[in-house]
This record gives structure tokens, C-alpha cells and sequence, in this order.
């Protein structure tokens, strides 16, 4: 059987001398430390200990203080404390500041030991019980604060894959769809411009054949990389599939729009040269829709009006820009504006 191991602080000697021998006829395996000031409790060890009886004597000896000085080392250590005159507001404000029990402090039987002895005992159990349920507790809305953000994070990538294409970065044809529509409704609820800018590489099939298709991912990455750092953030950027890219540009007017299709032009030519270091007949067309000019009754309009500008682009030969005019159908080349 474990040794129980009772700190006693009591000045008195021979009250100490009464409660050692009725612990030990109390209780068969019991072990008495037994110190005779404050001085005495700060240089004995609190760590073997299971419960404290202490003498509330002030000044010398005040009860209050010796909790104080206990529960700085060991907080949850049950303490009784003796009293010579247990009156009712000495008892509660030694409970208060976190007795576990008060008691008599002399008129000692081996019964009222062995009883204070089991309160404590079922107190400090039921205390240590709490703790535990507290911190499995504490565990368990941790993990489930964990799988909650875990599964965060999960739906933002999952999102994000549903929504991005992964070789240009940009959004892929389905999610383009979704925010097409949004933004067509807006600028024609709030008679704003919105434009509409499809791009198509030129010879982007002899350049694979040529230095092969990683060497086409590359080109497409670089792409998606030099629209991304070109356009606004309330833009809205595509693979529209294969070589084809759209970007939905609102609140964007025509001359806008051409200045940008001009700028990613010229930046996709001096990219190539210096990025991937490889001579390349490989250009960029493009054309334009711009909703105040064209007049699209629905979104899918616009993005024909700008597939028929692509069209007249790419007829008229490599790296040409196109707008679509206001009838819907013909198309002016961009490089007969002014920047």
C-alpha cells in the first residue's frame, strides 16, 4: 500500500505529538512531516505531499498567509485548517482563500482524523477528476477547432481547384461562366461598360511541334503570369481553352481596353525573348468587345462580339488587335486608333 504523506504545521510541539499518534492509529501506512513555522514550510518539499493540516495561529502563524504561501507551490494541494476558535467568519474567509476544511485544532481522535483525512481525500479526487474532464475537454475543441480549420482549408483548396486552371494560374472556363453573368447583370442593372477581351496565339501549334510541349506550357504559364500583373484586381482573367484566353474588364471603355490589348502585346514579345531564350514566330491576337459600343443584349454576346473581333484579328494576320463596331459585326483594327 502507498504511503500517505501528511505536512503538518503546527508550533506547538506537543499538539503536534497528539496528532501524530492519532494519524498513525488512524491510518497504517502514514508518514508525519511535521514543521514549526513559515520558515519551515518554504524549505520542505511540497511535491510527495497529499494533504496539509496548518495551524492558524496570527499573527505568527496566519492561516491565510501559509494557504498563500502553499498554493504558490503546489495549487491544488488539499489544505485543513486547525483552528482554536473555528468561529463562522474565520472558517469562510480561510474556505475563501482556498481551504479545503477547517477543524479543531486541538481534542484530536484517530475517527475525526481518519475523517478529515477521506473528505479531503474525496475532495482532492473529485477536484483531480474535474481537471481531467476539463482538460480532455480542452482537447477535444482544440482537435475539433483543428478539423474545422482543416477543413477550412480544405474547401478553399478544393474551391480553388474547382475554379483555377493549374497551368496559367488563372480562372478556368466554368468559373469564367459564373462570373460573366454576374458582372453582365451588374452593368446593365447599373448602365456601366463592360469589355470583353478574348486572346488567341499566334503558330501556337508550331511552336509545340517544334520545341515541344513543355516548352507550350511554358509559353501558356508565362501568359497567365503577364495578364495577372496587368490587369486590376476587380478584373477578371480566364483559360478559356487551349491557347484561348478571355479577360472581363468592367467600369472599361473601349480606348482602355485597346491601350491594355497594345500593352500585353508588347509585353508577351519582349517576355518570350527574354524568359524562355528562344527564338518564336509565336504572337498574340486579340480581339475586343466593349458593351457601350456593341450592344449586347446578353452576356454570351459580348463574348461572341469579341470572338468575331478574334476572328477578323487573326484574318488580317499575327499579332493584330481588333474591336468589334457598333453594329455587332464588323470589326476595326485597334492600331488605326490613337493611344
Amino acid at each position: 500500500m502507498e504511503t500517505l504523506e501528511l505536512l503538518l504545521i503546527e508550533p506547538d510541539r506537543a499538539i503536534a505529538q497528539a496528532f501524530t499518534m492519532c494519524a498513525e492509529g488512524a491510518l497504517e501506512n502514514v508518514r508525519i512531516v511535521h514543521v514549526e513555522s513559515s520558515d519551515g514550510l518554504r524549505a520542505t518539499s511540497l511535491r510527495p505531499t497529499s494533504i496539509a493540516f496548518c495551524a492558524d495561529v496570527p499573527p505568527d502563524m496566519d492561516g491565510c498567509l501559509t494557504i498563500e504561501l502553499i498554493h504558490e507551490r503546489r495549487h491544488s494541494l488539499p489544505i485543513v485548517m486547525m483552528l482554536d476558535d473555528p468561529c463562522p467568519r474565520r472558517f469562510r474567509d480561510l474556505i475563501t482563500r482556498g481551504a479545503a476544511d477547517c477543524v479543531a485544532r486541538e481534542g484530536w481522535t484517530p475517527e475525526t482524523i481518519a475523517f478529515a483525512l477521506h473528505k479531503c481525500i474525496s475532495i482532492s479526487n473529485m477536484q483531480r477528476d474535474s481537471l481531467r474532464l476539463h482538460a480532455g475537454l480542452t482537447r477535444s475543441l482544440a482537435e475539433l477547432v483543428q478539423r474545422n480549420r482543416d477543413l477550412t482549408d480544405t474547401a478553399a483548396r478544393l474551391e480553388t481547384m474547382a475554379s483555377t486552371d493549374p497551368l496559367t494560374g488563372l480562372y478556368n472556363r466554368w468559373w469564367l461562366k459564373q462570373r460573366l453573368d454576374t458582372m453582365f447583370a451588374e452593368a446593365t442593372r447599373y448602365d456601366a461598360d463592360l469589355a470583353c477581351m478574348m486572346i488567341d496565339l499566334d503558330n501556337f501549334k508550331i511552336v509545340n511541334d517544334s520545341h515541344g510541349h513543355q516548352y507550350g506550357d511554358h509559353v501558356l504559364s508565362l501568359v497567365g503570369e503577364m495578364i495577372r500583373e496587368e490587369i486590376r484586381s476587380s478584373d477578371v482573367a480566364a483559360r478559356y481553352g487551349g491557347d484561348e484566353f478571355i479577360v472581363l474588364l468592367p467600369h472599361t471603355n473601349s480606348q482602355t481596353s485597346m491601350n491594355l490589348a497594345r500593352r500585353l502585346q508588347q509585353q508577351f514579345e519582349t517576355r518570350l525573348r527574354q524568359r524562355l531564350d528562344i527564338e518564336s514566330s509565336c504572337s498574340m491576337c486579340i480581339g475586343i468587345a466593349c458593351a457601350s459600343v456593341s450592344r449586347p443584349g446578353a452576356a454570351e454576346v459580348l463574348v461572341r462580339h469579341a470572338d468575331t473581333a478574334l476572328y477578323a484579328a487573326k484574318s488580317s494576320g499575327p499579332n493584330r488587335a481588333m474591336i468589334c463596331g457598333s453594329d455587332g459585326m464588323t470589326p476595326e483594327d485597334v492600331r488605326s486608333f490613337a493611344a
